[in-house]
């Protein structure tokens, strides 16, 4: 037994990375509503995200932009303006296709900004971890994405049917191939779209 929680302890050391995967899990309400329902609209929230160490986007943010123009002038108002707009350009689209996959095989789907619909599913990301790659024999840091779904009305968005709460939706880091945060996030909100997907079908298409 002994020797056991040896190993146990040095293979955490040695992968960090490893990890329980994340579930979803409905914290209220129910969300039988959605069944037979051929599209709902989703919509994010980033009003109340945590990064990292910093309380808030936007505290991090300045702080971020200030030690990189220190550096390079120009250069943190240029990362600040990539930051915002890898929500729309690369986040928001791969969250849309991966919930779509698979819920294609029940004859429904989601689409950012969808009118005419009957439910929508606000998407609140509450934290972001950007993670890091590593070289050589150096441990990683998986980047992941904390989040609550509300399922509301579309017509009365103040309207919660229910909530369902994602926390530490990984992405994945490749060593020292993989620099660029927004890729490292990018693969969180994959993750994300194919957990809740696959939660939807389990609960509300079955």
């Amino acid at each position: 037994m002994k020797k056991m929680s040896i190993l146990l302890i040095v293979g955490i050391f040695l992968f960090p990375s490893l990890t329980i995967h994340a579930q979803c899990k409905l914290k209220s309400g129910d969300v039988n509503m959605l069944k037979g329902e051929k599209l709902l609209n989703i919509q994010f929230d980033y009003s109340k995200m945590a990064v990292g160490k910093f309380k808030s986007d936007d505290e991090y943010v300045a702080s971020k932009t200030k030690e990189m123009n220190k550096k390079k002038a120009g250069s943190g108002d240029e990362w600040a303006s990539k930051w915002k707009a890898d929500r729309e350009s690369r986040f928001h689209p791969t969250f849309e296709r991966s919930m779509n996959r698979i819920l294609d095989r029940v004859n429904s789907g989601v689409r950012d900004g969808a009118t005419d619909v009957k439910y929508t599913l606000i998407l609140r990301v509450l934290s972001t971890e950007q993670g890091f790659s590593s070289f050589g024999y150096l441990p990683s840091k998986k980047p992941f994405i904390s989040l609550i779904v509300d399922v509301v009305e579309t017509a009365d968005p103040s309207k919660i049917l229910a909530t369902i709460e994602m926390k530490h939706e990984e992405g994945h880091v490749y060593g020292e191939l993989e620099v660029d945060s927004g890729s490292r996030i990018q693969g969180c909100y994959e993750e994300a779209g194919d957990d809740l997907a696959s939660f939807l079908v389990r609960n509300s298409f079955k």
